[in-house]
Order: C-alpha cells, then sequence, then structure tokens
C-alpha cells in the first residue's frame, strides 16, 4: 500500500512540472520580439530588390525541393522567383519582366534580333532605310523618249505608186533620175536600186530620197552612199535608215550625217554603228545623239569613240550609256566626260568604269559621281 501511495505521488509531481514547462515556454515565447519569433537567423535574399511586372499566377506558397524555412520562393528555395530562384523575373532572373524592353533575345525595343525602335533597320529589304532598293539599284535607267512617230515615220506620196522607166536600172542616167517624180521613186524595189550606177544616186535630191521606200534602201551599197549629195541625205528619215545595211554605212560622211534630220538617227542600230567609219562620227552632234536608240550604242568602239566630238556627248542619256560595250569605254576622253549630263551617269556599270582609261577620270565632277549607280 505504501509503494502505491509513492508512486502515485511521483506520476504526480511529473505532470504538474511538464505543467510547468509548457506555461513557462508558452510565456517566454510570447515575450520575445516579433522579429526575433520569425527565425532570425534565416539567410536573407540576396540582389536588388525585384521593381518589374510580378509574375502573371496565384502567388506561390509552397516551398517545393526548397531549404527549410526559405521565404517566398518556388524552386530550390530562392526568394521571390520562379525559375532557379532569380528575383522578380521569369526567365533566367532577368530582374522586374519578362525580358527588358523586348520580346526576342532581349534586345531591348525591338521585336527582330533586338533592332531598336523598328521591325529591321527601317526597311524592307536587305536592311536599306526607308525603302526596298535605292534608286533602283540593278535596273536599268528609263531614260530614252524616241522620236515622235519612231522608226515609222514614212509616208508614201500622194497618187501612190507610179512607173518607172523601162529597162534595167542600170542603164538611168544622172540626168534622167533627177526628173523623176515622187511617185516614180516610190516605185523603187531593193533590187532596182543596188542595180543604180554611183552617179545616178548622186543625182537624187531630198523629196526623192523622202518618196523612196524603206526596203529599197535596202539594196544600197557603200560607193552609192559615197555618191549621195549630202543635200539629199536631209530629206532621209528613220524608217528609211533602219533598212540601209552595214555596208552602205561603211560609205557615209560626216557631211552627210550633218545633214540629216536628228529623228533619222533613231533608226540606227547596233550593226549599222559598227560598220561606221570613225571620219563619219564628226557628224554627230548633241540632238543625233540624243534620238538614237540605246541598242544602236552597242555597236560602238573605241576608236569611234574618240572620234565622237564631246559636244554630240551631252545628248547622251543613262539608258544610252548602259548599252556601250567597255570598249568603247577605252576611248573615252576628259572633255567628253565632262560635256555629258550628270543623269547620264547613272547607267554606267562596273565593267565600264573598269574599261576607262585614267586620263578620262578627270571628266569627272561631284553631280556626275553622285548620279553614278553604288
Amino acid at each position: 500500500m505504501g509503494n502505491l501511495i509513492n508512486k502515485v505521488g511521483i506520476a504526480t509531481r511529473w505532470r504538474f512540472s511538464t505543467v510547468l514547462i509548457i506555461v513557462f515556454s508558452t510565456t517566454t515565447m510570447n515575450l520575445l520580439p516579433p522579429a526575433f519569433a520569425t527565425s532570425h537567423d534565416l539567410p536573407k535574399p540576396s540582389g536588388t530588390p525585384p521593381t518589374g511586372t510580378p509574375p502573371a499566377g496565384t502567388p506561390p506558397t509552397g516551398t517545393q525541393q526548397g531549404q527549410p524555412g526559405q521565404p517566398g520562393g518556388t524552386q530550390q528555395g530562392q526568394p521571390g522567383g520562379t525559375q532557379q530562384g532569380q528575383p522578380g523575373g521569369t526567365q533566367q532572373g532577368q530582374p522586374g519582366g519578362t525580358k527588358p524592353g523586348g520580346t526576342q533575345q532581349g534586345q531591348p525595343g525591338g521585336t527582330q534580333q533586338g533592332q531598336p525602335g523598328g521591325t529591321q533597320q527601317g526597311g524592307t529589304q536587305q536592311g536599306q532605310p526607308g525603302g526596298t532598293k535605292p534608286g533602283g539599284i540593278g535596273v536599268p535607267p528609263s531614260d530614252y523618249k524616241p522620236p515622235v512617230g519612231g522608226v515609222s515615220d514614212y509616208k508614201p506620196p500622194v497618187g501612190g505608186v507610179g512607173a518607172l522607166p523601162s529597162g534595167s536600172a542600170g542603164t538611168y542616167q544622172p540626168n534622167q533620175v533627177s526628173n523623176f517624180t515622187a511617185n516614180q521613186m516610190a516605185a523603187f524595189k531593193p533590187e532596182e536600186m543596188a542595180q543604180l550606177a554611183p552617179n545616178a544616186v548622186g543625182a537624187f535630191n531630198p523629196q526623192q530620197v523622202q518618196a523612196l521606200p524603206p526596203a529599197a534602201f535596202a539594196g544600197m551599197g557603200a560607193e552609192q552612199m559615197k555618191a549621195m549629195a549630202p543635200t539629199a541625205m536631209a530629206g532621209m528619215g528613220a524608217q528609211q535608215f533602219s533598212q540601209l545595211p552595214p555596208t552602205a554605212f561603211a560609205g557615209m560622211s560626216a557631211d552627210q550625217m550633218k545633214a540629216m534630220a536628228p529623228t533619222a538617227f533613231a533608226g540606227m542600230g547596233a550593226d549599222q554603228m559598227k560598220a561606221m567609219p570613225t571620219t563619219a562620227m564628226q557628224g554627230f552632234d548633241s540632238k543625233a545623239v540624243g534620238a538614237m536608240a540605246p541598242a544602236a550604242f552597242a555597236g560602238m568602239g573605241a576608236e569611234q569613240m574618240k572620234a565622237m566630238p564631246a559636244t554630240a556627248m551631252a545628248g547622251m542619256g543613262a539608258e544610252q550609256v548602259s548599252q556601250l560595250p567597255p570598249t568603247a569605254f577605252t576611248g573615252m576622253g576628259a572633255e567628253q566626260m565632262k560635256a555629258m549630263a550628270p543623269t547620264a551617269f547613272a547607267g554606267m556599270g562596273a565593267d565600264q568604269m573598269k574599261a576607262m582609261p585614267t586620263t578620262a577620270m578627270q571628266g569627272f565632277d561631284s553631280k556626275a559621281v553622285g548620279a553614278m549607280a553604288p
């Protein structure tokens, strides 16, 4: 009985002691300062506090795989972030937003490769500023304006086609030919033109030449061309001129060229230009050059270029310059360059520039250089 009383007494003392310890601990914790009561020994987050837009979604409340007691983190216990514990960011710890000022690779203020303030350096092709291609680079200039009527300027004489004298055209005498009417001249065919003696061709006048059908000029040769009076050449039009074979051009002179109407040169082609003697090139003026089709310039050679008067070069445009072969540029001089309109240099290409002699480079000025294609 005594042992039982002792055991009850011991148990009662243990319970009383336990109650006292619990009461003492609770009272002590309540008396501590608030800061001390919230884990004062935990590490503080490092870095600048986040200032950007908070991450979207419900604020994290868990401690996934975090260190015990790490506040406000969702992964590995890093404070204030959602990935790798970077504060206040959503991708690789960029503070305060998704990426500062951009949406791709974090470049500020742009949407493609971080170019600032635009989509691609202010242009739409190859980043050219404000346009697609400056000045139409790679596109041949189109400044040539053919004469009114072009190469279809032949008008048959009133009354139609007459009748030539019987017999071979080779028997026609100069005094006989000089009296042919316009209607008779309209009856000439290429084979009859080819039969005419040079002195008979020398009897032509401008009105007769004007009445000749374009096809008839295809029968003319070099000796006949040499014999034609310069004054008679004034009646030739572009359509007639276009039918002259290159062999006829070989007999042409400067005086004949000077006598022709500038619009007639619109009928000249590249093969005709190739056949023209250098002495005839002196007959060009700026109006004749300006009327020439760009394709004709493709037949010009170095010696012909050398012979062309500088004043004539003033009529050349960019589209015509673009057709000149590099070999023609080797014959160009500084005075010819100076006479050209600055806009004409827009037609110059790299191969032409390579062929230009150093002496001709003295003819460049700032306007000509500025007009050249890059």
